[in-house]
């Protein structure tokens, strides 16, 4: 769908540049967010990073929130957003391009 290539999306880990968020309409709360913005950052064509963190899992009974629900929701964003989201004009030749627009940390 966004031909970026995640280890996972959903580990909340985000960094943007300011003029880039705020320009990005979000429609979603919750789990919802996280395919929302993967495609729609996908879509304009911006840099993402994706660098290490560490991370300890959390069994549901401290407190873990997704389930297979949330895991659905995430599929059904992924195909909405990439339905509804137009594909970005490709950079002008000669223009400099970034590749640090998004960060995603991701372990």
């Amino acid at each position: 769908m966004t031909n970026l290539n995640l280890t996972d999306m959903k580990t909340c880990y985000k960094i943007f540049r300011r003029e880039i968020i705020q320009s990005i309409p979000i429609e979603e709360n919750r789990f919802g967010f996280e395919p929302e913005i993967t495609v729609k950052v996908a879509k304009r064509r911006l840099g993402v990073y994706e660098g290490g963190i560490s991370y300890a899992g959390r069994a549901y009974e401290e407190g873990k929130k997704i389930c297979l629900k949330e895991d659905v929701r995430a599929l059904w964003g992924l195909v909405n957003y990439g339905i509804k989201q137009p594909v970005a004009k490709p950079a002008v030749m000669g223009e400099p391009t970034r590749t640090a627009d998004v960060a995603v940390r991701q372990p």
